[in-house]
Order: C-alpha cells, then sequence, then structure tokens
C-alpha cells in the first residue's frame, strides 16, 4: 500500500472518541477510549455533553480556515486534537461509527454504495433504497432501520445510566430510516438553519434534569466541498460563518458544566473533471462482475469471480492510477476495524480499488455523468485526518 496513507488508528478513532463518552457516563465501550495521557479532556462535573459533527471539515481544512481567520480567537486558544475517521472515510460509515462507538467491520456499513445480498440490490446506504429508487426503499423489502445495524446505538448503551439523548439535524432528515437507525434509544429534532440548530440544543440542555448527551449534525460545507471544492470560497464562507455561529453560541449561551465537543466525519480533497477515471457496461471489465461496483469513487468495491481476470485488465487499461487490494488483504489491514464480522464480509466486494493521488473511479450506472470538485472516501491526509476540539467553562 502506499506509504502515505493513513490507515484508521483504532487507538485514536471516532469510535475511540465514542467510546470516551460512554466512560464517562458509566457506560461499557464497544471500543476503548480514547488514551487520556494524550487527550487530557476536563470532564469532571459534566453531566451533559454536545456533540457538534461538521460534514467534511475535515483537520487540514481546519486549520487552513484559521489561518485565514484571525477574528476566531476561541478556536485558536484551546487545543485542536487530531483522530483517524474511519474507512471509508465517508459519512454513511463514519457517522454508523459516531452512533455506536464501533468501526465499520462490526457495523457493517462500508460505504455510500453496498451490494445487500441478503435485499438482492445495489444499495444506497444513506438513503437505505435500492439505487436510483425513492429514499427509505428497502423498508419495502423489510429492512427495519431500528434493527438493521444488530448493534446498539450510543442512546441505547447508555439508556439505562439515565442519560438522556438527542440528535438534532436537517429537518429533511429527521424521519428517515438513515436517522432512524442511528437515534434508537434517542430522540430526533429537526431545524432549518444553524441560528434554528443552536436554538434547539440550548431547549434540550435547559430541559434535560440530570445527564444528557446531544450529537448536532450539519451537512453543508460536505454539500459546498462536492459542488466547488474544499479550496473554493463556498467552502471557506460556508466553514467560516458556521464556526463563527459555534464560537458565539459557545461564548454567549453554553451553560457552566456543560461539554461541547467539536469535530467532522471526514476531510475532503480538491480535484477536477480531468481526475475522474469514467467506466460504464460497456466497458470489457463489466461482464467479469456479478454486480456493479459499490463503495466511493475513491474506495471502489468490484464484485467478481474472476479477481485475475479483473486485475489484469484494470492494470492494462489505467497503469499506476489505483492499487488494488483484495477483501481478505483488506481485513487483514485491519482497514475496517479489528474484527469484519463473517455477515458483513460479502458487502465489502472481492476487490477493492484505492485511486492514488486525487484520482476517482466513477462508474455511470444510469448513462449521466456527474463530476464533483471535492471528493472523499480514500485513505489520503486530506481525507482520513479529522479535528476534534473540546470546550467548557
Amino acid at each position: 500500500m502506499n506509504i502515505n496513507w493513513i490507515k484508521p488508528d483504532l487507538r485514536k478513532s471516532v469510535p475511540n472518541f465514542t467510546g470516551t463518552i460512554i466512560e464517562h457516563f458509566k457506560g461499557n465501550p464497544p471500543e476503548n477510549p480514547l488514551d487520556k495521557n494524550i487527550y487530557n479532556f476536563n470532564l469532571k462535573g459534566i453531566d451533559k455533553i454536545i456533540v457538534f459533527i461538521i460534514d467534511a471539515l475535515g483537520f487540514k481544512s481546519l486549520i487552513d480556515i484559521l489561518k485565514r481567520s484571525p477574528d476566531l480567537p476561541l478556536f485558536k486558544s484551546v487545543p485542536i486534537h487530531k483522530i483517524t475517521t474511519v474507512f471509508p472515510s465517508t459519512t454513511s460509515s463514519a457517522l454508523t461509527s459516531f452512533f455506536t462507538g464501533r468501526f465499520p467491520g462490526e457495523h457493517g456499513i462500508f460505504g455510500y454504495t453496498l451490494f445487500l445480498k441478503e435485499y438482492g440490490c445495489l444499495s444506497n446506504m444513506i438513503e437505505l433504497t435500492p439505487n436510483f429508487q425513492s429514499r427509505d426503499g428497502l423498508e419495502k423489502n423489510g429492512l427495519d432501520p431500528k434493527r438493521f445495524l444488530g448493534v446498539p446505538t450510543v442512546f441505547q448503551i447508555l439508556e439505562d445510566k439515565g442519560v438522556k439523548g438527542y440528535q438534532i439535524t436537517s429537518k429533511s432528515f429527521v424521519n428517515t430510516g438513515f436517522t432512524i437507525m442511528h437515534s434508537s434509544g434517542g430522540s430526533v429534532k429537526g431545524t432549518f438553519g444553524i441560528g434554528d440548530m443552536l436554538h434547539e440544543t440550548i431547549k434540550k440542555i435547559n430541559i434535560i434534569r440530570n445527564k444528557g448527551l446531544i450529537y448536532c449534525y450539519w451537512g453543508l460545507v460536505d454539500t459546498f466541498g462536492h459542488k466547488y471544492g474544499p479550496n473554493s470560497r463556498a467552502f471557506y464562507i460556508e466553514s467560516y460563518m458556521l464556526l463563527k455561529s459555534i464560537s458565539e453560541f459557545y461564548k454567549k449561551y453554553l451553560p457552566q458544566n456543560v461539554g461541547m465537543f467539536i469535530t467532522a466525519d471526514h476531510g475532503q480533497i480538491q480535484n477536477s473533471y480531468k481526475d475522474e477515471i469514467n467506466w460504464s457496461k460497456r466497458d470489457e471489465i463489466y461482464k467479469y462482475l456479478y454486480c456493479p461496483p459499490a463503495g466511493e469513487h475513491r474506495a471502489v468495491y468490484l464484485y467478481t469471480h474472476q479477481r485475475e481476470k479483473v486485475e489484469q485488465i484494470l492494470k492494462e487499461r489505467y497503469k499506476s492510477d489505483f492499487f488494488i487490494i483484495s477483501r481478505e488483504e483488506a481485513i487483514k489491514e485491519k482497514l475496517f476495524g479489528n474484527v469484519v464480522l463473517e455477515k458483513h464480509e460479502e458487502r465489502i466486494g472481492d476487490l477493492i480499488i484505492l485511486p492514488e493521488r486525487k484520482k476517482a473511479f466513477c462508474y455511470n450506472y444510469n448513462g449521466q455523468t456527474h463530476s464533483m470538485k471535492g471528493r472523499h472516501g480514500g485513505l489520503s491526509e486530506r481525507e482520513m485526518y479529522i479535528p476534534l476540539i473540546y470546550l467548557r467553562k
């Protein structure tokens, strides 16, 4: 594998962070918490915790934004820790790890699209539907979002510890299977904007009598990153205004003895249409697949019974544009965590394409092409490292 790639650090990653929260509330974390000698968060006396997840604001992007923003002193006065996200470095996998405290090998969400053998289809794992069908279509085939993961959420783990759990997210996500899957054991509140979200956060803090855990999810940084790129003006403005709002929220409204973490699910890299390798069912390789490719554009799963032939075609056609690894090698490298449950293995695919540099392998499912200027899913430093900031008064 490329020596510059960043694999998930199984001691300093998203599930370990969730483990820290679970341990603080006297629960039993699925993964070891972050090392207190390195991540010395002062949680003494804290009975309510806010976790604010900013989609796609990776560690390097945050540092770049703060260098350009002298009027954000709050974030220059506290440590900005660096941890890894999970692999693939994508929202469906990372958010599920935030909400379960487990790596993808256990919760089974290995990317944006997956082949779900039990439902006989290639599925969008955020919309929980067969590709290109209406949202939550898998529920019509028997999928129960509250039971699909097969592991408890952080809210369920802490329920008997007296911790009240909330997820605050965009109004458009509230009743979706993806949100229901993550919020079992807790409650969900939908909001329309950042003022609304921070207002609802304080409302929830004030009505929680004893212990509480609130996750806030903000997705528009990722949206602008995909459209304009993480180096763009739009990405900077959206990130800056969000950080400014959070800073004002902390200074004016955050009560004493409430802890607040700010983090991300993954980062992004800047690329262009020149970095895209487009292919479709018309390509020779397609006839050797028993299912269209899945995963991510920067972590492509190939489902095939003819691995050697597929590897040969890829190497002849794309030369040095990728690294290819088998499912077994990926599991051995612990890309998906310490273990991969047997029932989840076939979702990964038989071979995995990991594009080099800024390349993206884009499979054309429906005859339409859609270029992006920002991508994630791979193992680059910008995609894998995420910030972790802790604030309290």
